[in-house]
């Protein structure tokens, strides 16, 4: 494994590459290393070891910090380096080596490692967005709930309006579940207030790339099962042979891949048929998946590690809406890569759950649109999605 501890951390002139148990100094981060330090390089081990709730060691240890910290001085601001001595730091490094190989070498993770890398890529590449701030001045004066307000507050531009840069955590949900860790709350922003978000191109437009039907489409590839274009519908006219609408099918897919109880169901559709909601568990195979996923080592699809408290119940919806969140974020980091390819200008702003924000001008718009309707590679195979005005 090749491990990269960037010069903030020990503070010095070069980074220090370690390769076979040699240590090579370095102004440059090697694209092939692992990087120890700057928490938002796409090379990031200490979010990756959280995941898997094995955190890495620090180059220094509690009582290092503690005095120094006594002397008003932050730890992440001391020269170790010249405090330990190059023969200790050598050594704390070759444990962190170590433990890296441990936590991240196993076989069976390298696939996971993979889906990681890429989802870094894709949070890194996103630009701050254009804001109109005539709009959010409006919005925040005439907002009455002070929750609201404050979520507004987190779009307003820091200079030449644009707003601040978007920063997502990895680890803040047992799911991998992004949340906003600073910047613009784009992910508590109702959908009324969206026109505060402006296009940075003449006459541009800011689109939403989504997935449809992603989780049941999620539940049925994961056992290698062909999903149909409108999956509702489908259960409805196949599944069910007509005995209900569309609506009522949906639910009954809400229902069987949430472990919401029958007297539920019933409550939320209005349909009093039980058979209703035991097909649509066979057809999702929900029996197979419960069993299949009790026991202590709890994973999603990847290899991402979910909580191993979680009640059976709620097992199939964390599996699933893990699985969801890493195959998207896959499938939409292909996909700017594919834009890309194509010479197609875009701009990417935002990760909204199942969705991608993109900033584009008027003559990328059409051309986005109909590559949405050949769908997007994912892990899981090619997903059908929609291109819409945000």
């Amino acid at each position: 494994m090749n491990l990269c501890i960037l010069d903030d951390v020990l503070r010095t002139p070069t980074h220090i590459v370690v390769r076979n148990n040699e240590y090579v100094l370095t102004r440059a981060i090697p694209s092939d290393c692992w990087v120890y330090g700057k928490t938002r390089h796409p090379n990031c081990v200490q979010t990756l070891c959280k995941i898997y709730n094995n955190p890495v060691p620090s180059i220094y240890t509690d009582t290092e910090k503690r005095t120094f910290e006594v002397l008003g001085k932050q730890p992440d601001s001391v020269p170790w380096i010249h405090v330990l001595g190059l023969d200790r730091i050598k050594k704390r490094i070759y444990n962190i080596s170590n433990h890296l190989e441990t936590v991240l070498g196993a076989s069976s993770r390298k696939l996971y490692n993979e889906i990681y890398l890429d989802t870094r890529k894709l949070l890194g590449c996103l630009s701050p967005a254009y804001v109109c701030i005539k709009t959010l001045e409006k919005f925040i004066t005439t907002e009455q709930n002070s929750s609201l307000r404050t979520c507004l507050e987190t779009f307003r531009p820091l200079s030449d309006q644009k707003a601040k840069p978007v920063i997502y955590n990895q680890a803040g949900t047992s799911t991998g579940r992004l949340t906003v860790k600073s910047g613009p709350s784009i992910l508590t922003l109702p959908s009324r207030y969206r026109s505060i978000l402006k296009s940075r191109y003449k006459n541009g437009s800011i689109v939403s790339i989504d997935f449809k039907s992603l989780e049941p489409r999620v539940a049925l590839s994961v056992r290698e099962k062909s999903a149909p274009d409108d999956i509702y519908t489908h259960i409805s006219e196949s599944i069910l042979g007509g005995k209900t609408n569309r609506d009522v099918a949906k639910i009954a897919t809400i229902a069987a891949l949430y472990g919401i109880s029958f007297k539920k169901f019933k409550e939320m559709s209005k349909c009093n048929d039980r058979s209703v909601l035991d097909r649509v568990k066979d057809f999702f195979a929900v029996k197979i998946m419960t069993k299949n996923l009790a026991g202590k080592e709890f994973k999603n699809y990847w290899g991402r590690p979910l909580n191993p408290n979680a009640p059976e119940h709620v097992r199939i919806s964390h599996f699933i809406q893990s699985t969801s969140c890493d195959t998207v974020n896959v499938g939409f980091w292909n996909f700017l890569k594919e834009l890309k390819k194509l010479s197609i200008v875009t701009t990417p702003i935002f990760v909204l759950h199942d969705a991608l924000i993109l900033d584009v001008p008027p003559e990328s718009f059409n051309k986005i649109s109909e590559l949405c309707k050949l769908g997007i590679k994912t892990p899981l195979g090619i997903f059908p999605t929609t291109c819409e005005k945000f």
